[in-house]
């Protein structure tokens, strides 16, 4: 049990970091929802 939390925390850790680093790298999932080639109003 005590093993299942410690890893419960750290992926809560890794997640928070890795949402700062990506956001401080300059990648933004609001800027960009889909690529240049998709079109959708056909």
């Amino acid at each position: 049990m005590k093993a299942m939390w410690i890893a419960f925390g750290f992926s809560v850790v890794i997640a928070f970091v890795a949402d700062y680093g990506l956001n401080f790298a300059g990648y933004s999932t609001q800027e960009k929802s889909t690529s240049s080639s998709v079109r959708l109003d056909e």
